[in-house]
C-alpha cells in the first residue's frame, strides 16, 4: 500500500518500510533511507545534495549508504534534533 509520510505531501510506499526501520543489512538505497526517516526519497536527495547526510557509496549507478555508518549518524546529537542538520 502507498501512505503519506508525516505532515508531508509525497507518498511513501509501504513496501520500503519494513526492511529500514531497524536499519539492517550493509548497505541502504534512497527509499530505505526515507522510510528510516519516515520523509520523502526528494528529502533524502535534498538532504544528500546539501551534505546533510553521511556520505554514500555509488554501486553502479545507483547510490547507497553503509547502514553502520547511517547508525552512527544517527546517534550522534543534532542541534534542535533537526535530521536536516549534519
Amino acid at each position: 500500500g502507498v501512505r503519506r509520510a508525516a505532515g508531508r505531501g509525497c507518498r511513501v510506499s509501504s513496501a520500503t518500510t519494513e526492511p529500514a526501520t531497524a536499519v539492517d543489512g550493509w548497505v541502504l538505497n534512497r527509499d530505505q533511507l526515507a522510510a528510516l526517516f519516515d520523509v520523502c526519497v526528494k528529502t533524502v536527495d535534498r538532504m544528500h545534495a546539501a551534505r546533510k547526510l553521511p556520505a554514500p557509496r555509488k554501486v553502479g549507478k545507483q547510490l547507497r549508504w553503509f547502514a553502520d555508518e547511517v547508525r552512527e549518524w544517527l546517534a550522534r546529537p543534532k542541534p534542535n534534533g533537526d535530521l536536516m542538520t549534519r
